[in-house]
């Protein structure tokens, strides 16, 4: 590991998260899925960028004190890598780094993680919670799992990183989809220019 992130030429393959350890990320699925595929393919690694406190809040939010201390036993076993909150800036180097992004998420809005993985031309294993089945495509440009599987999550992992014809298709299709995705949201934006424009 290098300034936090992983060196690419020390490690086998990597699989990549980021974000809130809060229940509704689905880390307690991914860490029971992540067991799974260390058992199958124990040079496998998985590094985890963001922690329980990502985001302010005025409240405690669900699951982050029983995530948190799940991360960590894992982490003392020494089956995964914690690389802290990373600055947004370093996203880009994070996700490059990777061979496979995860997005485990039970709700999701949006999905930006997800699209930041894409550009980086990182196929993403990702459940179809919210707007995570709008940004990838399944089979594309990566794997889609119903959101609270952590058997098919596994599955879905073990799939891309015992198969590499797979993953380096899957990789292709992350960055055009990732072109595509910004391409088709451009045009949305302009067209709702010209309509407002037009009713003005």
């Amino acid at each position: 590991v290098n300034g936090g992130l992983v060196d690419r030429a020390s490690v086998g393959l990597r699989v990549g998260c980021a974000g809130q350890w809060s229940a509704g990320k689905g880390i307690p699925e991914l860490l029971t899925a992540w067991r799974t595929v260390k058992s199958v393919l124990p040079s496998a690694e998985l590094y985890i960028a963001g922690g329980p406190s990502l985001w302010k809040s005025t409240g405690t939010v669900p699951g982050v004190e029983e995530s948190t201390m799940l991360v960590r036993k894992m982490e003392e076993q020494g089956l995964l890598h914690c690389v802290g909150t990373l600055p947004r800036s370093g996203m880009p180097a994070f996700w490059s780094s990777l061979d496979v992004a995860v997005m485990p998420s039970l709700s999701e809005s949006f999905g930006l993680v997800a699209l930041e993985a894409l550009a980086c031309g990182i196929p993403v294993v990702s459940t179809t919670a919210g707007g995570l089945k709008e940004i990838a495509v399944d089979g594309e440009s990566g794997l889609f799992v119903p959101p609270g599987d952590a058997a098919a999550l596994a599955r879905a992992l073990l799939a891309l990183l015992t198969d590499d014809s797979l993953r380096l298709r899957l990789a292709e299709g992350a960055r055009r989809r990732a072109n595509a995705f910004s391409l088709e949201r451009r045009s949305r934006e302009l067209m709702q220019c010209i309509i407002n424009q037009a009713e003005s």
